[in-house]
């Protein structure tokens, strides 16, 4: 699996083992892919513009600043299924069909009802069913019901585009 932000990419391989290149920090372009040693059974990961997301076997949250070799654990109580990046915000997706978000929410991409300038620890967001699906843009989230309803939440300013801050 590839997963690609702002020049710089990872790849996760069938073994669990994680792979990076491009710019990994501001300045640097790796072209050459570098082995993560410090991430092992890997199943899926995000990208952001500092810190990089992964999911293990056992569907632990993990995350490292991209110029560092440490890697945390993110405590949540059911193990997550997808993580996703958008410009400053994370988004992540529990077994149960919770949907948890993180990070800036200065235009509502939190889905939380209200602004603010960041959030600090994943909040849960409340929805009237399961999530089964989730992404995430620069300044927008999209979630999708176990009965086919799309919610978005957030903004969207390039050209031709609407403001998405429907539920």
């Amino acid at each position: 699996m590839l997963f690609c932000r702002n020049g710089k990419s990872l790849a996760v391989t069938s073994l669990g083992e994680v792979y990076t290149w491009g710019q990994i920090i501001v300045g640097d372009n790796t072209l050459l892919p570098r082995k993560l040693d410090c991430v092992k059974d890997i199943v899926s990961a995000a990208v952001s513009t500092t810190v990089d997301f992964f999911i293990d076997e056992n569907g632990k949250l993990l995350t490292k600043q991209c110029d560092e070799d440490v890697v945390h654990t993110i405590d949540l109580t059911n193990p997550i299924i997808k993580v996703t990046c958008g410009e400053e915000h994370t988004l992540v997706l529990d077994n149960l069909g919770n949907l948890f978000s993180t990070g800036s929410n200065d235009h509502g991409q939190l889905g939380l009802g209200v602004t603010s300038n960041y959030v600090p620890n994943f909040t849960q967001i409340d929805f009237p069913e399961k999530i089964i699906d989730m992404g995430a843009g620069a300044r927008h989230s999209l979630a999708v019901g176990e009965s086919g309803a799309l919610y978005v939440f957030g903004i969207n300013n390039f050209p031709g585009s609407t403001h998405l801050n429907y539920r």
